[in-house]
């Protein structure tokens, strides 16, 4: 790949050169670099997920490591962390309940209010996948300093924070 350099600010640089360049290549934009470096991440993991014998989508993955860090979520919190749209968990969270990993029990002081919690099948996933997930990280991270590694996931963090809506 052909080293970018930009002199100057980088607003100004895309405001007049990027479209209006000839020379100009998807190759060389984040939005393309970052929509194939994570389709390869999810066809990594799940491929991995697969060979373990553990069929998973990514999406399962998502919601899993949500619950993993805090179970017995809400659904509109589930996809507020996964910036997903709340009607859009409705059918993964079904099949997710159809397969053992998790079931929805009704609020406490309101039951039309779900709160979604790990079985232990659920629970017993983690290690494993995990696994799997650090193995393609050191495979993604190779030759990749500590440095610029940190430096590409606080990059990509700011990106997200200037464009999530609402």
């Amino acid at each position: 790949m052909k080293k970018i350099y930009i002199v100057g600010n980088l607003n100004d640089h895309y405001n007049t050169n990027i479209m209006s360049d000839p020379n100009y290549r998807r190759e060389d934009s984040i939005g393309f670099l970052t929509h194939v470096a994570g389709n390869q991440f999810v066809l990594g993991l799940v491929r991995s997920f697969n060979e373990q014998g553990y069929e998973l989508t990514h999406d399962m993955w998502l919601v899993l490591n949500v619950l993993w860090d805090e179970d017995g979520l809400s659904q509109q919190t589930i996809a507020d962390r996964l910036y997903k749209d709340k009607s859009s968990l409705t059918r993964l969270l079904h099949t997710m309940e159809q397969k053992g990993y998790l079931e929805r029990i009704a609020g406490a002081v309101d039951k039309r209010r779900k709160r979604i919690h790990l079985t232990e099948a659920g629970k017993a996933l983690q290690k494993p996948l995990r696994r799997c997930a650090l193995d393609l990280l050191r495979q993604a991270s190779k030759d990749i300093g500590v440095r610029e590694w940190v430096s590409c996931l606080e990059t990509l963090k700011k990106i997200t924070d200037n464009l999530v809506i609402g």
